[in-house]
């Protein structure tokens, strides 16, 4: 059974939805808005879907990739900007020859690497070397028995920091636009830490506009005395979310705002019918301990995952040389 590429611009949302839709465990980073997503972000970059079909040429499983250009050379990325996660449809029916041979026809003449998920664990084409690693993901289960209630699931001292920043006043508003984003970086310019999307105004735009006409992002900012305290970005997809990116002041009259923000997003998830949360991983896919606290507390537990990264030869030890890996 023949693969064949196509773009997720080209292939109906409906389709790829219902190959969605067979995936046990689905993760927000497979819907369709999120390839397109890093097409428009990273430069000179094409976003693909891979389909693996059957003999009545009917789609079974897809693989979305990225394939980005830099300096005459190419790297694909299988989970681009997020976890790994595994293929669209029934990904049962994919073995590892089949996985070969999906790399043979993505890699050309000019790509040096493929990042891919567990499932791409195969044996190296020729000139290539393949290695896996470990990371860690914070998933938190949103369920609660009937009656019991969801803050009760929290760690003491983030109930503490919630009440806190409750009496600030916080004013919780939804980013819908452009304008959005750029006040938080105008507000918060030179007074936080950098993130990928909210205190970056293109990137923040692009992500609005990708998920225009869908229900999968949420994206809320807590304003308190007129100037942005928190703001946090989630995707989610049926009863799975992501958190995405956020960022708070760290002036200290705003602590427990951020708290407060977050809880807020996590209750409206839940009654969303959210389950399970993926609270992403540390820096570098390590956790740094005030940051594992913080997920912790909401009574997220670690998972650890597998990455597979192929690369060819030289450009493997190039990087090495580099100091790179």
């Amino acid at each position: 059974m023949p693969w064949y590429r196509t773009s997720p611009r080209e292939f109906p949302r409906e389709r790829w939805l219902a190959l969605l839709e067979q995936v046990p465990d689905p993760s927000p980073y497979l819907l369709p808005e999120w390839a397109l997503l890093w097409e428009t972000i990273w430069p000179h970059s094409t976003a693909e879907l891979w389909l693996y079909s059957d003999a009545a040429d009917d789609p079974i499983a897809g693989v979305p990739l990225v394939r980005r250009r830099r300096g005459g050379l190419e790297m694909c990325f299988a989970q681009p900007g997020g976890a790994p996660h595994g293929p669209l449809g029934d990904g049962d029916a994919l073995d590892h020859e089949a996985y070969a041979e999906l790399a043979a026809a993505v890699i050309g003449p000019r790509t040096v690497e493929l990042a891919a998920s567990p499932d791409w664990m195969m044996t190296p084409p020729d000139g290539w070397t393949g290695h896996s690693r470990e990371a860690t993901s914070w998933l938190a289960d949103l369920s609660r028995p009937p009656g019991s209630d969801l803050y009760s699931g929290f760690a003491s001292s983030h109930r503490r920091n919630i009440a806190r920043g409750r009496d600030r006043s916080p004013r919780v508003a939804t980013v819908t636009q452009a304008a959005d984003v750029h006040a938080l970086n105008t507000a918060w310019q030179g007074t936080t830490r950098a993130s990928r999307f909210v205190l970056d105004t293109r990137r923040g735009s692009v992500l609005l506009k990708a998920f225009a006409s869908t229900d999968a992002l949420i994206w809320r900012t807590a304003w308190c005395d007129a100037r942005p305290a928190a703001s946090a970005i989630f995707l989610r997809h049926r009863n799975r979310a992501v958190y995405v990116d956020g960022a708070v002041d760290r002036d200290p009259v705003y602590s427990g705002v951020g708290h407060y923000l977050f809880a807020e997003v996590l209750s409206l998830l839940n009654e969303q019918g959210v389950t399970r949360i993926d609270l992403g991983s540390g820096p570098g896919g390590n956790t740094d301990p005030g940051l594992e606290q913080f997920k912790r507390g909401w009574g997220a537990t670690p998972h650890v995952r597998t990455e597979s990264v192929y690369r060819r030869r030289w450009y493997g030890t190039l990087r090495r040389i580099l100091g790179r890996d």
